[in-house]
């Protein structure tokens, strides 16, 4: 090289992103940027000035310029069959010329004409642009598991520590629940993945996310009914609730979930790091500015995913637990029990409401989540007592009917491996890759479950009344001074929001009768 001229270097996207994101976080000063990273200001300024294309371009680790792609929806479309492949078949091997027999389906389910282009060579490229290399496997699948695993604390996550502040380090996850299960069905949905069936009918999929800190993100639960008849005289529901054929979640879903989510980060003025497993309904969403995703290694999520080290089984313990005592309030009272979608939504809230922020924040820190030198902590099992509660709440229930007898831990696993997601075909990933467009199922009164028919509530009027009645049963049966002043003072505030709601009809009542007068 002559003297005096300086080596030009290159840097890959993900150094790009890493310093914008520090950047953003650290004052905004391209300055402050150069000294931290050993980066020449000037190179740092470019990267700001095409912030757009150097983050959307950020899922491509090996890109070192940014180049216009020949066929983008190809690209898109089997860099998302390459990881669902990865993450369900992590045993089988994909070989170049099995890519390119991939890529070239693609393209003709999307209708491109210049085929000869995608050849061995197109391959080669795409491969360095999302840093796919061959590696020969060897030894144990466990072995394996445990390298990327390392591989993914030591590096990916260490970033992303060093990126963003702890209240700002989210993880969501999906699980399936059977929503209404007593315990003489258990024995039936045990073994069954619900891919279909009567069963598929009784299932919800409940998305759940929290911080680093224990900060809770909004609930979304799918269903199979659009508009399920008990929703019928509701405005408001619990939780935010979605349906599609199937109640599982997919990349529209999920899509619109992070939409949501990323507006309220930027009404807040904050920018988080969402961690995500690496499922086929979890597309690679760049556009948004406020939401950056990041995806655990393949089937590696009991050990690096937080919502799955004891997050979401807590919450089931409380849903199930909640369930099973309205059932034995219901059958203790000889009243007839329903428990329709609306109730699940209900007690959904209540369980979630229920899952301690220190639950969260202790499984985030056993999965790695920590600045602590020590890394991984054993995780501290911390149900024990409320186990023993719902085992006296099935005993008690098995006095009224007659039930298979099941441990509390064996009804709370029933559902632990139902689907939340489907794989997707060939064609599907084709046609998602240039439209997002998703049908949802809306079922006839006749495909719903007989129990979901929905009871008109009574009238406004009648609430002094039913709380007159609830009072006088808060007096007979408390069964302290302390439980009754609890239960009193829930009473009041009941009665407060009743006579605040009585109000504001009366009032809604006096304009439309006004309006009504001068009509005529």
């Amino acid at each position: 090289m002559p003297p005096g001229l300086k080596r030009r270097i290159s840097y890959s996207n993900d150094r790009k992103v890493d310093v914008i994101l520090w950047y953003d976080r650290n004052g905004k000063n391209a300055e402050s940027a150069a000294r931290h990273f050993q980066i020449p200001v000037s190179s740092i300024r470019e990267w700001l000035k095409n912030r757009e294309v150097v983050l959307e371009q950020g899922s491509a680790p090996s890109v070192k310029r940014n180049r216009p792609l020949q066929f983008p929806s190809v690209d898109e479309a089997l860099l998302t069959w390459f990881k669902q492949q990865r993450s369900l078949f992590p045993s089988e091997s994909i070989d170049q010329n099995l890519l390119l027999e991939k890529a070239q389906e693609i393209a003709k389910e999307q209708d491109h004409a210049d085929l000869p282009s995608l050849n061995l060579d197109w391959i080669k490229r795409f491969k360095k642009r999302y840093g796919i290399s061959s590696k020969v496997k060897h030894g144990e699948s466990g072995a394996v598991q445990n390298s990327a695993v390392e591989d993914w604390q030591a590096n990916s996550l260490k970033r992303i520590l060093e990126s963003y502040d702890s209240k700002d380090i989210f993880n969501v996850d999906e699980l399936g629940l059977f929503y209404k299960l007593t315990s003489n069905r258990t024995l039936a949905f045990s073994d069954e993945k619900c891919a279909g069936g009567k069963a598929s009918k009784e299932r919800l999929t409940v998305l759940l996310g929290a911080s680093m800190t224990g900060e809770k993100l909004p609930m979304l639960v799918i269903g199979k009914s659009a508009n399920p008849r008990c929703f019928k005289h509701v405005r408001c529901l619990p939780v935010a609730y979605e349906a599609n054929k199937k109640a599982w979640m997919n990349g529209s879903l999920f899509e619109q979930y992070v939409r949501k989510l990323n507006m309220r980060m930027r009404a807040k003025k904050r920018s988080i790091a969402l961690i995500v497993d690496n499922c086929p309904a979890h597309p690679n969403l760049t556009k948004f500015a406020n939401v950056k995703l990041f995806f655990l290694p393949p089937n590696t999520t009991a050990k690096t995913q937080p919502m799955d080290a004891g997050v979401i089984r807590n919450f089931k313990l409380h849903y199930r637990t909640q369930f099973r005592k309205e059932r034995l309030a219901a059958l203790s009272s000889q009243a007839s029990f329903q428990f329709t979608v609306l109730d699940a939504l209900r007690v959904a809230k209540f369980a979630w409401d229920c899952v301690k922020v220190s639950t969260i924040v202790n499984c985030f820190t056993h999965c790695g989540f920590t600045h602590d030198e020590a890394g991984q902590t054993e995780l501290l099992e911390d149900i024990s007592d409320d186990l023993v509660a719902l085992d006296n709440i099935l005993a008690s229930t098995y006095q009224y009917v007659n039930e298979d007898t099941f441990s509390a831990a064996s009804y709370l696993a029933v559902d632990d491996d139902i689907v939340t997601a489907a794989p997707l075909s060939l064609a599907e990933i084709s046609h998602n890759a240039i439209s997002s467009a998703d049908s949802v199922l809306n079922l006839s009164d006749g495909d719903e479950m007989p129990d979901d028919e929905p009871v008109a509530p009574p009238p406004l009027k009648d609430s002094y009344s039913l709380l007159s009645q609830l009072r006088q049963m808060v007096g007979a049966y408390a069964k302290s001074e302390a439980q009754a002043s609890e239960m009193s003072t829930h009473l009041i505030q009941l009665s407060n929001a009743f006579t605040d709601l009585s109000q504001s009809a009366a009032k809604q009542t006096s304009i439309t009768d006004f309006f009504t007068a001068n009509a005529n």
